[in-house]
């Protein structure tokens, strides 16, 4: 991690690993930048190096989420129905001031990873091609004139010139939206096009700082229970 995190963010996201080892929670692969860094790197492309901002994780289901974490972790969004791609959860660990968002997988996302040893972990780690596709389903919103965080283009351009074009076109099938291209190689000629004729709709998002915000689609269950947006923002900085 030392290629592409700080020495401080590092340990930050091993003191997270160690809590979710501690909960036994293996259910999961790893997603979003760290996973594309950590990818990268083994495959012997350069890394980035990144602030970090959030950690991504994606699981199977909610079930498969164990309910000690609540032991351990604050939550702000709670959504155990969530559809395939959208979060289930968002979790604080305080002693790290990390967010950690948990998605529910799409498709055969989960069994297209593989293991690696991330510090001294053994963990899961979705596929770059998993993480091309779900970075094209993101940007093709400008298709719709919707704006995107300038990340994820930013992503998808580092992430297209090191996926497999055989195992990509495989995963885009379980990422890509009924009115998008069909083909993996068409959406990427499509975004090319995008990115260089709305780049006014690439944005960097602002975190909320409305503590009283409310989600309406969160739903506590079980042992999950949400945290004040006071509590969060004096934690993050934001909510």
């Amino acid at each position: 991690m030392d290629l592409f995190l700080s020495t401080v963010d590092g340990a930050r996201v091993c003191g997270a690993l160690q809590k979710l080892a501690i909960h036994d929670f293996h259910g999961f692969a790893l997603t979003g930048s760290l996973a594309l860094e950590t990818q990268l790197v083994g495959q012997g492309h350069g890394p980035a190096m990144r602030a970090l901002n959030d950690m991504d994780l994606v699981v199977d289901s909610f079930g498969s989420i164990p309910g000690s974490l609540a032991d351990t972790f604050l939550f702000r969004h709670i959504h155990p129905k969530a559809p395939e791609g959208k979060t289930l959860l968002q979790m604080i660990d305080p002693e790290a001031a990390l967010r950690i968002d948990l998605f529910r997988a799409r498709g055969a996302t989960m069994a297209r990873g593989r293991s690696v040893s991330l510090a001294t972990f053994p963990i899961e780690v979705v596929s770059l091609e998993d993480l091309a596709a779900r970075a094209a389903r993101l940007v093709m919103d400008l298709e719709r004139g919707e704006e995107v965080p300038l990340k994820h283009a930013k992503d998808f351009q580092r992430l297209a010139g090191a996926i497999d074009l055989d195992r990509v076109e495989i995963a885009w099938r379980d990422h890509r939206r009924s009115g998008d291209p069909a083909t993996f190689q068409e959406a990427s000629q499509r975004i090319r096009e995008l990115v260089a004729t709305r780049g006014e709709l690439l944005v960097v998002p602002e975190y909320s700082q409305d503590v009283n915000a409310v989600c309406p689609k969160c739903e506590e269950a079980g042992p999950f229970r949400l945290a004040s947006g006071v509590t969060i923002q004096s934690i993050l900085g934001y909510c």
